[in-house]
């Protein structure tokens, strides 16, 4: 909303100062957030929609959680690990009764830190804009409309990411493996909202009561680590059937809907 009220280029000098100030005294990632606010606003500028303005703002995202699986999973101390430990334990969780050890868990969160960067990025992008919608009008600016949630879907090329990040999984080790094991996270956290647009999807077309919706959407927040596969395997399986009847229809050559060909 800045960039379209005052223009990229005065806006990014403030840009700049105020992503290298917040990276020093509060965290990198919140420095990337205004980053990406920043490459958003700049494809909003020069006409872009909503998709491409999200996608391009994501990309800075992305880059920081490449940066931090190949770089910085050297640089982590094992105080860090055990610093983690240290406060699962205060948090009293005990998960040695089904085959995993605290310590095992922190590795693994650790491991999956990138990923969750990355979408604890693009989830503040999409808020930020949500709410730059709501405060445009005011200074009689006006955002592309967002997608309504229950119509979204992410685009068909994303199930090659999903199949490339798996395939890393299943038979690669060490730098690789933490490569694929963090986008399979990221891919499957979209895939997951995309099966969450289809049940709302649903829902609003049975004119489900608000209230029972409401205790579905708790269910599944309460049930994530069930729900999130179960949904996330809805989203991928949408992206071949298309239930919803989102995809746009191919044209036909002219000719064939009376059954005659024009070649």
């Amino acid at each position: 909303m800045t960039c379209r009220r005052f223009g990229s280029q005065r806006v990014l000098p403030l840009t700049l100062v105020t992503t290298l100030l917040v990276s020093l005294t509060v965290s990198t990632t919140v420095g990337v957030v205004v980053v990406m606010g920043l490459v958003a606003g700049v494809l909003l500028e020069r006409g872009f929609g909503y998709g491409v303005a999200i996608f391009g703002g994501a990309l800075p995202a992305v880059l920081q959680s490449l940066a931090m699986v190949f770089f910085a999973q050297d640089l982590r101390p094992d105080e860090e690990l055990a610093k983690l430990v240290t406060q699962l334990e205060g948090m009293g969780l005990q998960m040695e009764d089904q085959g995993y050890s605290i310590h095992e868990i922190a590795t693994l969160a650790l491991r999956l830190q990138p990923g969750m960067e990355c979408v604890m990025g693009i989830l503040s992008l999409l808020f930020a804009y949500r709410f730059g919608q709501i405060l445009a009008p005011r200074f009689g600016l006006q955002l592309p409309p967002a997608t309504a949630f229950r119509l979204w879907r992410p685009w068909d090329e994303l199930i090659w990411a999903f199949i490339a990040s798996l395939v890393l999984v299943l038979i690669s080790d060490g730098l690789l493996w933490n490569l694929g094991l963090n986008a399979l996270l990221v891919v499957a956290v979209i895939y997951a909202t995309h099966g969450a647009a289809v049940v709302r999807f649903y829902m609003a077309r049975l004119g489900v009561p608000a209230l029972v919706e409401l205790f579905v959407y708790l269910s599944l927040v309460f049930t994530v680590g069930i729900s999130i596969p179960i949904l996330a395997a809805v989203g991928i399986v949408d992206t071949w059937f298309d239930w919803r009847r989102l995809r746009a229809p191919q044209a036909q050559p002219e000719g064939d809907a009376d059954g005659t060909s024009s070649l």
